[in-house]
């Protein structure tokens, strides 16, 4: 009883869709908003008993491509700083990260700090102040470049963590995506009504 209960209450909300004579799936344009704390997955990994590591591939000034231009309205080329890393949990790559700030955090921020810290605690220590973001997620299968990346086979299921956080003044500090093998991860959201 308690299983079709919450079944219900999943197709009433909009969770899952059903499909008569296909079946019942989860929806395809599930959006939830989600308060997130300073907590990175590398602290929550760390607190699972897994040995949480970081390899920067790349922390430097970068051309921005037309999307990032059009994100922090300057013009498509303008060099902003661009981070690049792989996060690693047990050895094993769990996340592929690509990150574009304003150009002046190439020398506030120490690119040790992004080995360590989330930029959401990186960011605010050397003066960019961050107050409130948007998570996307979506699933979708991986290409061969990802799947190299993430140590995955072409075409495996991945999940793309697209994401903008913005100062008081909702000046963008940081965009971009994170990249995890589907089958690595869990999102865990926990919902107080």
């Amino acid at each position: 009883f308690l299983v079709l209960h919450r079944y219900a209450n999943q197709i009433a909300v909009g969770l899952v869709v059903r499909y008569p004579g296909r079946g019942s799936f989860a929806s395809p344009q599930l959006r939830v908003q989600l308060r997130i704390d300073r907590a990175d997955p590398p602290d929550q990994w760390a607190l699972q008993g897994r040995t949480p590591a970081a390899k920067i591939l790349a922390f430097e000034l970068r051309s921005c491509p037309g999307p990032v231009a059009d994100q922090f309205g300057v013009d498509v080329g303008t060099r902003l700083a661009y981070l690049e890393r792989i996060r690693y949990a047990d050895g094993r790559p769990m996340s592929w990260d690509r990150r574009w700030m304003p150009a002046g955090a190439v020398d506030a921020v120490c690119v040790e700090d992004f080995r360590r810290v989330s930029l959401l605690v990186a960011l605010p220590d050397h003066g960019y102040p961050i107050s409130r973001g948007l998570f996307e997620i979506e699933a979708r299968i991986g290409d061969a470049e990802e799947a190299r990346m993430l140590e995955i086979d072409t075409g495996a299921p991945v999940l793309e963590r697209r994401l903008t956080f913005v100062d008081p003044e909702d000046r963008l500090v940081v965009t971009g995506s994170s990249l995890y093998a589907a089958s690595r991860v869990t999102y865990r959201v926990n919902v107080t009504v």
